[in-house]
């Protein structure tokens, strides 16, 4: 018993300790939209090992509260996060950072540049995945590409009829 509190109180003092490690790097006049700024750092954070697997992330609500960003904005980038493999998400259970292979590891002490230029429609850890699975370069079909992206937006649009714009 006093080891599961013991276990509760270090992942209480984690997932306080990160809105701020958030915040000294979040800019509210970044030019750079929020969900792109929220996704660098967190992403940076994992790779650069500063957010140690295990660590419990805070709730969505938390987060947003903190950064005085849409709920919806930190959803989608932990969504984001989870479904490349840097964090295990579980309804009621929480997010926690995963565990990531050594090759995923950013050894370098600065944090990857931004390019000017979209060149790839795959991340760059997208890419890498496909590579690992197939090994091949990924091949991406556009026209089909962009019907995924039609459908998805006409959904989106149809999911927000109604409600304010944030």
């Amino acid at each position: 018993m006093a080891n599961q509190a013991q276990g509760t109180d270090q992942t209480g003092a984690q997932a306080s300790t990160l809105p701020d490690f958030v915040l000294r790097q979040f800019d509210q006049h970044s030019p750079q939209n929020d969900h792109r700024q929220l996704y660098s750092i967190l992403q940076g954070g994992i790779r650069q090992q500063v957010l140690a697997a295990g660590t419990k992330l805070p709730p969505t609500r938390v987060l947003a509260q903190a950064l005085a960003i849409a709920r919806n904005t930190v959803v989608h980038v932990y969504e984001q996060l989870a479904l490349e493999g840097y964090v295990q998400a579980g309804v009621g259970r929480g997010t926690y950072v995963a565990a990531i292979g050594p090759r995923l590891v950013d050894r370098s002490a600065a944090p990857p540049a931004a390019s000017g230029a979209r060149t790839a429609l795959l991340s760059r850890r997208g890419s890498q995945l496909v590579r690992e699975a197939t090994g091949s370069t990924p091949t991406v079909n556009a026209a089909f590409v962009h019907r995924q992206f039609a459908t998805l937006r006409r959904i989106d649009i149809a999911s927000n009829m109604g409600q304010p714009n944030e």
